[in-house]
């Protein structure tokens, strides 16, 4: 993957929902994962998903502020000179505010 796979979503009643897909491997496509969280997720929550560039994620604060505060070694490693070893993330977060 080329890019970061991000999904946050508000809802009134249903509390906070955040989802990071990442890989550094070549065998999964930027496309393969985003029909792979689309088909895993309820049609509801397609609207909220977005598939981010690695050279852009840097410069959207917003993201990168959640990134940092929910999967750290992600956020270190796009921060980070070393990109030299193979990493994975499937990071799932859900709070009900009800």
């Amino acid at each position: 993957m080329k890019s970061v796979l991000v999904c946050n979503h508000w809802g009134q009643g249903e509390g906070e929902t955040i989802k990071i897909v990442f890989t550094n491997s070549s065998r999964l496509t930027d496309e393969q994962a985003l029909a792979q969280m689309k088909e895993d997720m309820d049609e509801y929550y397609h609207v909220c998903v977005k598939l981010i560039d690695l050279e852009c994620i840097v410069f959207d604060s917003n993201w990168m502020r959640i990134i940092e505060a929910h999967v750290p070694v992600l956020f270190k490693y796009i921060t980070g000179n070393s990109k030299d070893y193979l990493l994975s993330i499937d990071y799932d977060y859900h709070v009900n505010y009800s």
